[in-house]
């Protein structure tokens, strides 16, 4: 059972993807907006309820992976069993290319699971992630679109 003071505490949500979404809150019904990349502080008691009304923005693929909505807080993670969240990042995006060309759509693939890690992917290398061009090759035919 969690504590009040816990479910009261604040927390930061981040959005991770570079636009905006959009919620209707489980907890107040209101409509609620994080610009691209933004922040906002909420209740824990808020992101439990998010989660446990299964809002994909929050639970994304499952067990938080690639949600577009997401906290670093590690206790809040674990009460609502995120605990192993994975979240796609540029230090995730530069491990990705730090293998061998040769095995980089493999890896893309396990990875690169929504339309925002794609957007994320492009974005990445538009602003220099790699200048690897065997890679860029790679990642341009894996997303689709060219860079």
């Amino acid at each position: 059972m969690l504590s009040q003071d816990f479910l009261q505490r604040k927390i930061i949500i981040k959005n991770t993807t570079p636009y905006e979404v959009h919620y209707d809150s489980a907890t107040t019904g209101k409509g609620v907006m994080l610009k691209p990349n933004g922040e906002k502080t909420i209740k824990v008691e808020e992101f439990i309820n998010e989660v446990d009304a299964e809002n994909s923005l929050f639970c994304g693929v499952g067990e938080g992976h690639h949600a577009y909505i997401a906290t670093t807080d590690m206790e809040v993670l674990e009460a609502v069993g995120f605990e192993n969240q994975q979240i796609l990042t540029d230090d995730v995006l530069i491990k990705l290319f730090e293998g061998k060309a040769n095995t980089l759509k493999e890896r893309l693939s396990k990875n690169i699971l929504t339309y925002t890690d794609k957007a994320l992917l492009r974005d990445f290398i538009k602003s220099g992630g790699t200048n690897e061009y065997d890679k860029i090759v790679i990642a341009n035919e894996f997303v689709g679109v060219k860079f």
